[in-house]
């Protein structure tokens, strides 16, 4: 499992070892916002979209 933390926001990263599936998790202040289950490729497509957004904002 991969988590972060930034003071409010809580987001975890896992996978289902029985679906073969990458389940992302986000909280606010301990409240559970959203919960998406993808496919290894789909979550691969989401986290480089992530990167590249990232890349974007900080230029």
């Amino acid at each position: 499992m991969n988590k972060f933390h930034d003071g409010h926001n809580v987001g975890t990263v896992d996978t289902d070892p029985w679906e073969g599936r990458v389940i992302l998790e986000w909280s606010y202040d301990e409240v559970l916002q959203t919960r998406v289950s993808w496919s290894p490729d789909s979550a691969e497509a989401y986290a480089k979209a992530v990167l590249a957004a990232v890349a974007e904002a900080r230029r």
